[in-house]
């Protein structure tokens, strides 16, 4: 008797747990149907795609013809060219306004103000190309006609080692430099010390050929900083300032090295440090 009524017990508590089971079987089911989402319509959201999609090529387009046309302005500004002769003045002025056409017809959004900026100054931007021809015509006699590309290719390489803030460019170009340097050595037939004092030579008068892009960069470099931390509160007396600080302080590497840019234009060694020298100033204000 016992028996029969716990079994009896024991179905009853089985169907109500199926009960239960059931009934959370089915609210999760009516959960699953709220959460559910209509499908939206397939083609509205392929267009969409496609749109953006083409977008994005011409997005890559634009960005490649614009990266294109910047490395070939930038090729022209170099003294140079790959066979080591001056680059023609003429020549380097078309491919410019060539560039620039170019860059207009691409549509590349916010360049229209620098690029007519850039035209304007075109015809001054090539300065540098004539003095480089009064210097090659004065280096032939004394390193040779034939031998000159070489020596203005290992130049050059140099000058891009030092620009480059790239280790592995720098790598490159004082390795090409260095290859050409030792060519011309065996090709001379000279020791250390007399190839050392032609390189001077060769290397000096090619340094007096100055390009004003190349000192324009060198001096938004220096007084970036100065702006960036004074954001539209900069006054004529504080670039007057860093103006002077800038001509009075002593280089501490490179070829300029123990050397304010004040003492090379002068010749005139100073005799005390800039702030010393700007506290002087103010005492006789």
């Amino acid at each position: 008797m016992y028996l029969r009524q716990s079994m009896l017990q024991g179905a009853e508590a089985e169907k109500a747990r199926a009960g239960q089971t059931g009934e959370m079987g089915e609210k999760a089911k009516k959960k699953k149907k709220k959460k559910a989402k209509p499908a939206g319509k397939p083609e509205k959201f392929a267009g969409k795609l496609t749109e953006a999609r083409q977008a994005s090529r011409e997005a890559i387009q634009t960005a490649d013809g614009f990266h294109f046309l910047y490395r070939c302005i930038l090729a022209q500004l170099n003294v140079f060219d790959q066979k080591g002769e001056v680059r023609s003045r003429q020549k380097a002025e078309a491919e410019v306004r060539c560039a620039i056409e170019l860059m207009r017809q691409i549509n590349a959004s916010g360049l229209a103000k620098e690029l007519d900026d850039l035209e304007k100054v075109l015809p001054n931007l090539f300065n540098f190309l004539d003095k480089a021809v009064e210097v090659s015509r004065y280096l032939q006699p004394i390193t040779g006609e034939l031998e000159l590309p070489f020596w203005t290719t290992a130049w050059t390489n140099l000058k891009k080692a030092q620009k480059s803030k790239d280790y592995a460019k720098q790598k490159m170009h004082r390795q090409r430099a260095e290859g050409f340097l030792d060519m011309l050595k065996e090709h001379y037939n000279d020791d250390a010390q007399a190839f050392c004092e032609r390189q001077k030579l060769v290397f000096a008068n090619l340094d007096h050929i100055v390009q004003s892009s190349a000192v324009v960069e060198n001096v938004n470099a220096f007084i970036r900083s100065f702006l960036d931390q004074a954001r539209g509160q900069i006054s004529q007396e504080t670039l007057n300032l860093i103006m002077f600080y800038y001509n009075h302080k002593i280089h501490k590497r490179g070829k300029r090295r123990g050397m304010a840019p004040i003492e090379i234009l002068s010749g005139e060694k100073l005799q005390k440090p800039w702030h010393e020298i700007l506290m002087d100033i103010a005492a006789k204000l």
